[in-house]
């Protein structure tokens, strides 16, 4: 599952110099947010096509935001990304980098990583109940020094290593998904799958 579909998506994040990919990345991920992951196809269909006025985004101020930030901010995130790989910042600088986005949070900025990278993880509801975990270890105030923030970066990443790592977390919360919500999905590879397929890939 994820040697299958994540790759699929990093390459094509990685070869596209505009950013617009990652964009599109960026954007299932918002969407992802307080919805029901067998609908997020459709979801990013209606953003293709209705963009910030799609329902899924224009009834959410925080999405609206998000949006407007990743159309401005997409080359120069995609350009961190090549940072990182280049050695030139460290995956915890990498974190707090995509985290600056409104309403992501360390949990879908490692999401965020999880798709274009392979690396950290998301640790979304369905993972915190899973693993016992609680969301505020992750979540500093709006006054934070960079000191708490970067600490906050290192103990997600950390936690993510700990609980098996990127491709452990990503299919077994496919495989989650699909036995919680056998109506909804065929298997876990169907729930791997919309990945790609809501990117168009």
């Amino acid at each position: 599952m994820f040697k299958t579909h994540q790759t699929k998506i990093s390459k094509a994040v990685m070869k596209d110099k505009t950013g617009k990919m990652l964009g599109k990345v960026m954007t299932m991920v918002i969407l992802s947010i307080q919805q029901p992951w067998y609908r997020i196809d459709e979801m990013m269909q209606e953003t293709e096509q209705n963009g910030i006025d799609c329902r899924y985004i224009g009834n959410w101020e925080m999405k609206r935001n998000a949006f407007k930030y990743i159309l401005k901010n997409r080359k120069d995130i995609w350009q961190s990304m090549q940072d990182y790989k280049a050695g030139k910042i460290d995956l915890a600088q990498l974190l707090m980098i995509v985290e600056s986005c409104d309403g992501l949070g360390f949990v879908k900025a490692g999401f965020v990583i999880q798709l274009c990278l392979g690396e950290i993880g998301c640790l979304d509801v369905h993972n915190l109940r899973r693993f016992g975990l609680n969301a505020s270890n992750f979540k500093y105030g709006a006054n934070a020094s960079y000191t708490l923030m970067r600490k906050k970066a290192e103990l997600y990443i950390e936690t993510c290593n700990k609980l098996g790592g990127c491709e452990y977390l990503w299919d077994s919360w496919c495989e989650y998904l699909a036995e919680k919500n056998p109506n909804r999905f065929l298997n876990a590879d169907h729930v791997s799958e919309l990945h790609s397929r809501a990117l168009g890939l």
